[in-house]
Order: structure tokens, then C-alpha cells, then sequence
């Protein structure tokens, strides 16, 4: 999935290739934008499964997806273990269950990037916060365990994506000082230990990539990429204020709706202990996130586990809004999403496939139909059940778009495309040169050293001999030609390849040329 997924996935197949595990590299260019963590585990994915003698690992995305898959999984378990700290068994699953079938938890579980990883440290974090939150106003010393927990996993979140975890945690604990007028939960939390690990964690390679980059990572992480999206919109992903709360209805669907009424209970509760660590843990940060200029839906994501448990808590204990009209109204948006989804795949199936894809319409019915069964139960006052039916209908719902729906978009996909050309070649591991459009997907699924050029480049490139393809975009066609005349070559023509760019939606249009000895 360009753009980011194949750049943290090819950055790890270099540490690989180059067996340096501190500078982070994407062909030539620092990739200095974030810490070394989830390259790390990448990197160990790719090297085990190499090990085990799975063919073709270093291009295999799977397995620079299995980090992010675990990290979901390890997010989800560690959400229904929070919520064992502060109400029964019912309401635990509810919330960890209900996260787990949100759409974000869905999409993140199966992208090789930071934010799956990132969720299961800020949610482990969470799940001890609590613990030594109940303690504190126990005044009691919590144990040993769950405070070295909090802070390995703020260590973890550190090494992962920088100051993302410890400014979350850091509001929750100033907020839960505030309500409470006291400052004792600092006394528990044992600071100075804690920033002992963090600091053990991060710094040896922190100073590490210091001194190999001049200070230069600090500049790009700190000065570039944390600051400026500070600051103002970066990459076109520039929102007001309100942008997460209205993605939010998208993205945490099916728990939106649920939450909305929920909301009552919770903020009802505010003073006690369960609601208060809840109400600490996502407010105070989602008001950060709004701030910052810069979104991306996935931004918030280490605050939904918090907000599904609130949903469980509610929905277990008989809290929820049920008997209000615009509760009973509110609820009918959760077949909305089924109906959506359905009905935009479809669509595009038929525009890149010129058909209809079957057994993902009649997958898609069955998860509009479930999801539709979520709302009599709910207008009858059985949350619980409309909430398992509501699940049901998301399990369904990601089989559908995942197993089904995909298998008809491969139009979304010319760099796979191109790169499934090469065998034609006849030769093994052919050099290859592109020229006009490319996506970084491109040179994981091909070879590190890819040679981006334009036209007169590829046909230079061509000339040189031995086994090598060049990937020549049509507005790159004439270039091309005229410096083929010109440098004297003639190679073969192998393919023509179309598709459709998933940033931009344009079409694009490559012919590939190859010479072999």
C-alpha cells in the first residue's frame, strides 16, 4: 500500500542487506523521520522467516506486516486486560472485543508501518496506569510489576515513535492530579526509576544515531517532522479542529454509534474511578490532536481503546442512553457501514474490473443484514446483544473487502504489476531501471539498487548490457525512443502494463523493454 507501508518495509530489507541496524536507509536517502523500533521488528520477521527457509522473504510484505499484526492482537488482549482493573468480565470483552472489530483496528492490523506497534505499547501503558491510579487512591503501593510495565512500555513507545506515548500518558497523569488535587499518583508512578528504563531503552541508540548522523536525526524527527506538523499541514494532510471527531464515525464504526450514547453514562460517572482514568487517558490528548494542524486518522487511534472500554463499561452495567429518541435514531448508523462499504467496493470493482464481483455482494449483504440486527436489540434494551450482532457483522464485513473484494482490484496495483513482468526476461535477478511515475512499492517488490530515471536515462541504462528491464512510462515513450536512436540499442519489448495509482486515482501506462545476454 504506497506510499508509506513499502518505505518502512524496504528500509528494513536494508538494514538486512547492509547489517546496519542504527542509520535507517531507503536506497541512498537517511530516512530519519522516525526511531529504529519497528525496523527492528521487521527486520527480525524477515530474518526468521528466511531462516525457515520461506522463499523470497525480503520481498515477501507479509512479512514486514507480521509486527503490526501481533502488535493489533497484543493491543486488543492488553485492552481487555485495562478493563479487568475497573469493571467485570462483560464489560472487558464488550470493550476489547468492540475494538477489535473496528474498522481502523482492521486496516492497521495489515499495514507494515509504526501505528499497530505503536497502539500495543500506549495500550499496555494504559492498562498499567490504572492499576497504579486504583492503588494510589487505595494508598497503597502498587506492585513492582505493573509499574516496571508502564514504563518499559513508555521505553517501547519511545523506541517506536518518539514522544507519542509519554505526551499521552504524561496528559493523563497531569489530569488525574488535577481532578484528584494531589500529586501522589507521581510518588507512585516512581519517576525516577521509570526514566532510569526509558532512558537504559532509547539512549544507547539515540547516541548512536547521533554520532553516525551528525545530529542530523534529531534535525529531520524532532526539527522536521515533529515540529513543522506542529506547526502547520505537512504532505497534504492539513484539517481543522473537529477533523479526528468526524473521521471518527468512520473509522471507529461499528463502536461510534455506541459510544455517542454512551457518552452520557460516562460523563455521568466522571467522578468515579473508572470514568475518571478513562476521561484522563482520552481527552486531554484527542485536544492535542485536534490542535495539531497535521492529521491522519490513525493519529488517535492509541485513545480508542479507551473509548471501547467506556462502551463496555456502559453497555454491561445498563448505562447507556438506550431510551432516548436520538439514541434509538443514532443507532441506525451502524448498518450504514456495511451498506457504505459494499456498495464503494462494488463500485470500484466494476470500475477497474468491469464486473461485479459476487461473492463479495452476497458477503456484503450478509454483514448489512447482521448489522441490521444489531438495532432492534438495542431499541429493546439489550445493548450487549446488539453489540455481538453489530461484531458479527464487522468480522463479516473484513472478510468480505480483505478475502473477496481484493482479489478484484489488482488495477490499484501497477508497481506489483510491473514487477510480475521480470521473469519474462529469462534471466535471474534482472537490473531495472524506471522511468517517469514510480511508487516505492516498486523497488521492494523489485531490487534495492532500482534505478530512477526518465527516458533518455532508461535507454542509457539498457545499453550497458547483461540482464536489465527498464519500466518506461508513456510520457517517457518519446524520450525514450529518440535516445534508443541515439544510443544505438534495440531491446526487446516484454510487456504493457496499465493501472491505476492509488495516490491520485490516475491512470498510468508503462511499456517494459529488456535486454538479456
Amino acid at each position: 500500500m504506497d506510499r508509506d507501508e513499502p518505505r518502512f518495509a524496504q528500509a528494513s530489507r536494508q538494514m538486512l542487506e547492509r547489517g546496519d541496524f542504527v542509520d535507517i536507509r531507503l536506497q541512498q536517502e537517511a530516512r530519519h523521520n522516525k526511531p529504529a523500533g519497528v525496523y527492528w521488528l521487521q527486520a527480525a520477521s524477515v530474518a526468521t522467516a528466511d531462516a525457515l527457509g520461506v522463499p523470497d522473504a525480503e520481498r515477501t510484505i507479509g512479512l514486514y506486516r507480521l509486527p503490526s499484526f501481533l502488535g493489533m492482537l497484543a493491543a486488543v488482549l492488553a485492552t481487555y486486560w485495562a478493563g479487568l482493573a475497573i469493571m467485570d468480565r462483560r464489560g472487558a470483552l464488550a470493550g476489547a472485543a468492540g475494538f477489535a472489530a473496528t474498522l481502523i483496528a482492521a486496516v492497521e492490523a495489515r499495514l507494515a508501518t509504526t501505528d499497530a506497534a505503536l497502539l500495543a505499547t500506549a495500550t499496555l501503558a494504559f492498562g498499567a496506569l490504572i492499576r497504579i491510579y486504583l492503588a494510589t487512591l487505595a494508598r497503597r503501593a502498587p506492585p513492582l510489576g505493573v509499574t516496571l510495565l508502564f514504563w518499559v512500555a513508555v521505553g517501547a513507545g519511545v523506541l517506536i515513535k518518539g514522544p507519542i506515548v509519554p505526551l499521552i500518558a504524561g496528559f493523563a497523569i497531569a489530569a488525574l492530579c488535577l481532578a484528584d488535587r494531589s500529586l501522589a499518583l507521581l510518588k507512585r508512578l516512581n519517576a525516577a526509576l521509570g526514566l532510569a528504563i526509558v532512558a537504559a531503552m532509547a539512549a544507547p541508540w539515540l547516541i548512536m544515531i547521533g554520532l553516525k548522523s551528525g545530529g542530523g536525526f534529531f534535525v529531520d524527527s524532532l526539527g522536521k517532522d515533529l515540529l513543522l506538523k506542529a506547526a502547520g499541514p505537512q504532505e497534504s494532510h492539513g484539517a481543522p479542529p473537529g477533523a479526528f471527531f468526524v473521521a471518527a464515525w468512520g473509522t471507529f464504526w461499528p463502536l461510534a454509534p455506541y459510544f455517542a450514547v454512551a457518552a452520557p453514562g460516562l460523563w455521568a460517572a466522571r467522578r468515579e474511578p473508572w470514568a475518571k482514568v478513562i476521561l484522563a487517558w482520552a481527552v486531554p490528548a484527542w485536544i492535542m490532536f485536534e490542535l495539531v494542524p497535521t492529521k491522519l486518522p490513525h493519529y488517535v487511534m492509541p485513545l480508542y481503546p479507551a473509548l471501547a472500554l467506556a462502551v463496555g463499561w456502559t453497555a454491561a452495567d445498563g448505562r447507556m442512553a438506550i431510551g432516548r429518541r436520538w439514541a434509538k435514531a443514532l443507532i441506525l448508523l451502524v448498518p450504514f457501514g456495511p451498506l457504505a462499504l459494499t456498495i464503494g467496493f462494488s463500485w470500484l470493482i466494476w470500475r477497474l474490473d468491469g464486473g461485479a464481483n459476487l461473492p463479495f455482494l452476497i458477503a456484503g449483504a450478509l454483514a448489512f443484514a447482521l448489522a441490521a440486527a444489531a438495532v432492534p436489540p438495542f431499541w429493546r434494551g439489550r445493548a450487549l446483544v446488539s453489540l455481538v450482532a453489530a461484531f458479527a457483522a464487522s468480522a463479516v464485513m473484513t472478510a468480505a473487502v480483505f478475502g473477496l473484494a481484493a482479489r478484484d482490484l489488482d488495477a490499484l496495483f501497477p508497481m506489483k504489476r510491473l514487477a510480475d513482468t521480470l521473469p519474462a526476461l529469462g534471466c535471474a535477478e534482472p537490473l531495472a531501471a524506471v522511468a517517469g511515475f514510480r511508487e516505492p512499492s516498486l523497488i521492494l517488490l523489485t531490487r534495492t539498487d532500482l534505478i530512477l530515471t526518465d527516458g533518455a536515462g532508461a535507454a542509457r541504462f539498457l545499453k550497458q548490457g547483461g540482464c536489465r528491464a527498464a519500466f518506461v512510462e508513456r510520457r517517457q515513450q518519446a524520450a525514450f525512443d529518440s535516445a534508443l536512436t541515439t544510443e544505438g540499442v534495440t531491446p526487446r519489448r516484454v510487456a504493457e502494463v496499465s493501472g491505476v495509482a492509488i495516490n491520485g486515482a490516475k491512470h498510468v501506462s508503462y511499456v517494459v523493454y529488456g535486454v538479456a545476454p
